[in-house]
């Protein structure tokens, strides 16, 4: 057994318990594409540096799949700050990096327009990454026609040696770190043609190297958009409010990868790593309000809630198992 296999057998018997979960097969796995994520309110923008108008961002901009990462988009600054040569980097609250490698040169061209940035070593196909406010990265790769590569991988590095493993019968990436903690995620692929047909993608692992796959034949019409979106937060942000009569209400902000995981056989441990993350993110002073009835509301939303943008956590409800909560529609 592979270090990597023993980390995850582990987090699985800890963390995941009982919950009703795909058993995990390790090596390369495949899977079809997975519907785009819900949309999000938009973003301000301001300013990269000029450029002529680029024909992958124009159609990344009108690519339906596409909307949440650019609603989503963090300030042009972010943007420009976030890219140097082939590398791509966004940080957490505190500080810790993500950083991927392109697959293109470190001096690939740099294109500029509506805010975003478009790389290229050629003509048949490009890349556009868009740095998200809630801290996690989407990136668009734009296959312009049939002579353009279809495999693309994305090597990842953070501050901390990762494991990645795709996710059965889901098609997302998940990355355990050394205590087996839930460190990064990413959320399940899409591609769609010219069309506006849905192409089947899937991803594999090697060590830290996230290929993504699409597959095409005579019938697709190009240009082609595929996305692999990751992050490192559940938690976009939060707030409090007091019901008269009955007591807290804590008013969570999933991140657009976090809500990309609602149905994945996986939700109850990713709920869980979401829970804790909110629980650090909590003022101390203030932690003695969440529960285990909040908790039970969580994890019963990151399997069943992804389309909400906001989910609302009643805290004077009595605690029940996971079961129960889903019967109740989560609250």
């Amino acid at each position: 057994m592979t270090n990597t296999q023993r980390l995850l057998a582990t987090f699985t018997a800890t963390c995941l318990g009982a919950a009703p979960l795909a058993p995990i097969t390790f090596g390369t796995l495949e899977t079809t594409h997975a519907p785009p994520l819900p949309h999000v309110q938009e973003s301000a923008q301001h300013s990269l540096p000029d450029g002529d108008e680029s024909d992958a961002i124009a159609l990344v901009e009108a690519t339906s799949q596409a909307s949440d990462a650019i609603a989503g988009a963090a300030p042009e600054s972010a943007q420009s700050e976030a890219i140097t040569g082939n590398l791509v980097s966004v940080a957490d609250e505190s500080g810790e990096e993500i950083r991927v490698t392109l697959p293109l040169s470190d001096s690939a061209t740099l294109r500029a327009s509506d805010g975003l940035a478009e790389l290229s070593d050629n003509e048949s196909s490009s890349f556009v990454p868009i740095v998200q406010e809630d801290g996690s990265l989407a990136i668009h790769a734009v296959l312009q026609n049939a002579e353009s590569p279809t495999d693309f991988e994305y090597v990842v590095e953070t501050d901390s040696p990762l494991f990645f493993q795709v996710i059965p019968d889901h098609g997302g990436v998940i990355a355990l770190d050394e205590n087996g903690e839930i460190k990064l995620l990413v959320a399940p692929p899409w591609a769609v043609d010219a069309s506006g047909v849905s192409l089947p993608t899937h991803f594999t692992i090697e060590q830290n190297r996230i290929g993504q796959h699409v597959e095409v034949n005579e019938h697709t019409a190009f240009p082609v958009v595929a996305d692999p979106w990751l992050g490192f937060n559940l938690v976009s942000s939060y707030t409090w409010s007091y019901v008269k009569g009955s007591g807290w209400r804590i008013n969570i902000n999933p991140t657009l990868v976090a809500r990309g995981y609602t149905g994945s056989p996986w939700y109850v441990a990713i709920g869980r790593a979401g829970w804790d993350e909110l629980y650090k993110r909590v003022p101390a002073s203030q932690r003695g309000r969440l529960n285990a009835s909040g908790k039970g509301q969580y994890v019963c939303h990151m399997g069943f809630a992804g389309l909400d943008p906001q989910w609302n956590l009643e805290l004077w409800k009595k605690a029940r198992d996971d079961w129960s909560w889903v019967l109740s529609k989560c609250n």
